[in-house]
């Protein structure tokens, strides 16, 4: 269950916002025998109730310094705690502050560049924190908020009416990286989080929209990133886990009537890093994925359009590893309907 509350205040040449959301998670387990039989070690016991709380209280200002130029500041306190936690020990409540600063100029109508500048935090989850199922968690109460520094650049270009561009460069300078291991523990290999010296990440990202005609447009984009993480206490670096170089995406949409309307999406990730059971490195394939859109509108209600949506997502089944052992869904169908 969660509340977000904004307050917003315009005036002239500034405007600004006062925000507040609070997140409450509330997970119930129960271990069971199956009719398969036991798992090792399973003993069946009573409900096991874990929480957890997320607030955040922030405000946010924009203040225009020129005709072409504004920037936006921020600054905001989060504080996470788990008030439950099952057979678990207690754990104390994190906190923790951030802030961020942006400048957005608009040299001329077909130009915008957006520069941003902020810190920002992120708490262990509930699983990361109390986590043992299947038998191969092992808990770390040590674990504290992973701090990131984050920094990019984006340049929006109109070449044309029909043609659209965006550059992005960025890095993440980050602190106390989460991250996982394996360790041994009376001959069984465990996995665990902890929490890395920190980690350099840095990327770049593009795309492309062109439209072919009134009806048909195009669409493409490449992101690529690279880091490293800092060396531990023995000398050794970490490699960064589940995390691809590249992921290509190309698109088609067509307006078919005025009534139909078809997207197809390419998506290609390549291969990335995940530890084995026996905490060595193992390579995750890449994987090439096609998404299928469809919307038709039924009808207009009240001045309002009522669409029926359908989606095929990874329409050839293909094999998504985004960790070792765990994929994403496979084919995956949808149907709804949206009122716009």
């Amino acid at each position: 269950i969660g509340l977000r509350a904004v307050l917003a205040l315009e005036r002239d040449v500034a405007s600004f916002r006062l925000v507040s959301t609070a997140q409450e998670s509330t997970h119930d387990n129960l271990e069971l025998a199956t009719t398969s039989g036991d798992a090792s070690g399973l003993v069946p016991g009573p409900v096991l109730r874990y929480r957890q709380r997320l607030l955040t209280v922030g405000a946010e200002a924009d203040v225009r310094i020129s005709d072409t130029l504004t920037s936006t500041f921020g600054i905001a306190s989060d504080r996470a705690s788990t008030p439950l936690t099952g057979d678990k020990p207690s754990q104390p409540s994190l906190s923790a502050s951030h802030w961020s600063a942006g400048l957005r100029w608009d040299p001329t109508e077909d130009w915008t560049v957006l520069a941003t500048l902020g810190e920002r935090s992120r708490f262990p989850t509930l699983r990361e924190l109390y986590g043992a199922a299947l038998g191969r968690f092992l808990l770390n109460p040590e674990l504290r908020p992973e701090r990131s520094l984050l920094a990019d650049v984006n340049v929006r270009h109109t070449a044309s009416e029909d043609l659209f561009l965006d550059f992005a460069v960025w890095a993440n300078d980050s602190d106390d990286t989460l991250s996982q291991r394996v360790v041994e523990v009376d001959g069984v290999s465990l996995r665990q989080r902890f929490n890395t010296e920190g980690a350099l990440t840095w990327g770049i990202e593009a795309a492309a929209t062109q439209y072919l005609n009134e009806a048909l447009r195009v669409e493409f984009s490449v992101a690529w990133q690279e880091g490293r993480v800092e060396r531990d206490a023995s000398g050794e670096r970490p490699v960064l886990l589940q995390r691809p170089d590249a992921q290509l995406r190309a698109a088609i949409d067509w307006q078919a009537t005025p009534r139909v309307d078809l997207r197809a999406e390419v998506l290609h990730t390549s291969s990335a890093w995940d530890l084995d059971d026996d905490g060595a490195l193992a390579k995750l394939p890449d994987s090439t994925s096609l998404n299928l859109r469809g919307f038709l509108e039924l009808a207009e209600w009240q001045g309002r359009g009522v669409q029926l949506t359908a989606s095929i997502d990874n329409l050839t089944d293909e094999l998504v590893l985004p960790q070792l052992g765990l994929p994403a869904p496979g084919r995956t169908w949808r149907i709804g309907i949206r009122i716009n």
